[in-house]
């Protein structure tokens, strides 16, 4: 993309060049050889005539020197609000306090920029209460964002030290092997104690309120059997097994257990949704306000070309009226002029008003004068926002470190696909590509290799999308999705094959793995059926399936969802 803006930059200078190597007749030199007859016949329409072009030529400046620059800021500016929108919806939904940091940064820099330009530009009341209002807003939403980090970080622990305190608590089954009556009630503690810290592990993944009161409840009523089993315990594990059950009940209840945490972190969650909704529609009408600025702008040039419209036909009837006898040096000036400037304004003014309309115009302005500088001026820019725009679209569908689509566009695709494949009745398979040990790979070369291996892998699979409509993305964070249109199970197993052999021979270096030397993948397959409809995130959810059991199987291998269903037990 940067390749192509220097591209436009260039052909931008040549044109400007060409329009300066032209023999170059400007406006005010039409003017004066026009009127020489009748400045000499007529001294009094003479100096009329110069004082209504010298008013004609003010107007033009005004355009030239004031309504374009302003036009171009305007649009800077809008430009800037559209970016602030994107950011704020990478700061509302950042995973890490990095992330958080990076975005921040950038929020407010967007709004200094904003703020500059706005200060001599727009001298408004909503421009001067809204900015505030937005980095005040955004304020708060990074606030909720640090709260639900720290959330994050105060659950992880929680969870961590009850999975610690379940493995201390089962070390003492090795103590209760004797074959007594009370072994077997202990053994019967350490069951219930195992079920209530997977009862835990379903509230840590439950998204609902109303579930995790009900999780909540059973994890009482099995803390409760947990007390009473542990009493009927052996006398030499008794107060062990007491100690873990009030251990136990201390991290899952409370305002600061398991339970607690996991519901004020939905509820910050959610909190944190609705405010960068919020944030983000209240960017998005104030870039839409500095759009209407800009039109304003446009009109204000549309106006200022009628108004010198206006004063050429009022130099003609004064003219005319003053001296019949110039009459027809009069007609061959005006004719002259309307030729020109008038016919030429009205051109430039169809140009402006259909690119503002967004329709096709066949005409163009020739010549080499100050109209026409104007309509090369405003060609260059209108085509440089158009490209903007395109570029700005292209970047959000592209992943910033791989290069290749990112998740959202992957989203848009596999919908795209999914369509087709229910109109057209064929398969479509979904790849999901997963890096076997990345995190020890990052903690064995350091992140800015892991990034430079992601690079790598996306490569390998962009080189084995062999048709025009395979399509591969990034799925987030080691993970990739392969979108295979038209491609049944044999043939999906077959790209599977590729990849893992392309990886093979690329030898990536890999002492942390612990299966082979060379950095290897998993990868999950599952594909549609002709006669039944699934929708992305369930052909996803498949792969995701497969993904799991190729990990279990030893990685670096596919598992295809088939047979996945295959394994799962009948009901």
């Amino acid at each position: 993309m940067l390749s192509d803006g220097m591209d436009i930059n260039q052909s931008n200078r040549k044109l400007l060049a060409r329009s300066k190597e032209k023999r170059r007749l400007s406006l005010k030199s039409v003017f004066w050889i026009t009127l020489v007859g009748p400045l000499i016949l007529f001294v009094v329409a003479s100096v009329m005539m110069y004082l209504r072009l010298n008013g004609f030529q003010n107007i033009l400046l005004e355009v030239t020197h004031r309504s374009l620059p302003s036009m171009t800021k305007a649009a800077e500016i809008a430009n800037h609000a559209n970016t602030l929108s994107y950011i704020t919806q990478g700061l509302s939904t950042s995973s890490t306090e990095a992330s958080r940091n990076i975005f921040y940064q950038q929020v407010e820099g967007e709004i200094a920029n904003i703020e500059a330009l706005t200060r001599d530009q727009i001298d408004n009341a909503y421009v001067s209460t809204q900015l505030p209002a937005i980095r005040r807003e955004l304020s708060e939403l990074n606030e909720l964002v640090m709260q639900s980090l720290e959330l994050n970080k105060t659950l992880q622990q929680r969870i961590d030290e009850v999975y610690d305190a379940n493995e201390k608590a089962h070390g003492l089954i090795g103590l209760n092997e004797t074959g007594s009556r009370f072994s077997i009630e202990f053994q019967a503690w350490s069951i219930s104690y195992l079920e209530t810290v997977a009862i835990m592990a379903q509230v840590t993944t439950s998204n609902r309120l109303h579930q995790i009161r009900q999780f909540s409840e059973e994890i009482e009523q099995k803390l409760d059997l947990l007390e009473l089993q542990a009493t009927k315990t052996p006398e030499e594990s008794r107060d062990a097994a007491m100690r873990y059950t009030s251990l136990l009940r201390s991290l899952l209840t409370g305002n600061e257990g398991v339970v607690g945490l996991r519901v004020e972190q939905l509820r910050v969650i959610g909190r944190t949704t609705g405010r960068g909704n919020f944030v983000r529609n209240l960017v998005l009408d104030f870039a839409r306000f500095l759009d209407f600025k800009t039109v304003e702008l446009n009109n204000r040039i549309s106006d200022s070309a009628n108004r010198t419209i206006g004063f050429v036909e009022q130099q003609t009837i004064i003219v005319f009226v003053l001296s019949l006898i110039s009459i027809s040096i009069f007609l061959i000036a005006v004719t002259i002029i309307l030729r020109r400037v008038v016919g030429r304004l009205i051109t430039l003014d169809t140009i402006v008003k259909s690119r503002l309309e967004g329709t096709h115009c066949d005409k163009k302005i020739t010549g080499n004068d100050e109209i026409s500088d104007i309509a090369t001026t405003f060609d260059i820019f209108t085509s440089t926002i158009e490209e903007q725009k395109r570029a700005l679209v292209e970047l959000s569908l592209l992943d910033s470190l791989t290069g290749i689509a990112n998740r959202r566009a992957m989203d848009e695709r596999l919908l795209h696909e999914l369509q087709m494949s229910a109109r057209n009745q064929y398969t479509v398979s979904a790849l999901l590509v997963d890096v076997d040990f990345f995190k020890l790979y990052n903690d064995t070369y350091g992140h800015a290799a892991g990034d430079e291996c992601l690079k790598q892998v996306a490569q390998i699979l962009k080189a084995l999308m062999m048709r025009k409509t395979d399509f591969v993305a990034r799925y987030g964070g080691e993970e990739f999705v392969c979108v295979l249109p038209n491609v049944d199970e044999n043939g999906a197993e077959f790209v599977a094959k590729s990849i893992i052999q392309a990886m093979e021979e690329a030898k990536i270096p890999h002492k942390g793995s612990k299966i082979v030397d060379y950095l290897t993948v998993s990868i999950g397959i599952a594909t549609t059926e002709t006669d039944a409809t699934l929708n992305a995130d369930q052909l996803l959810s498949c792969a995701d399936k497969a993904l799991y059991c190729a990990k279990d199987k030893g990685r670096n291998g596919y598992f295809n969802y088939r047979c996945v269903k295959k394994m799962e037990p009948k009901s």
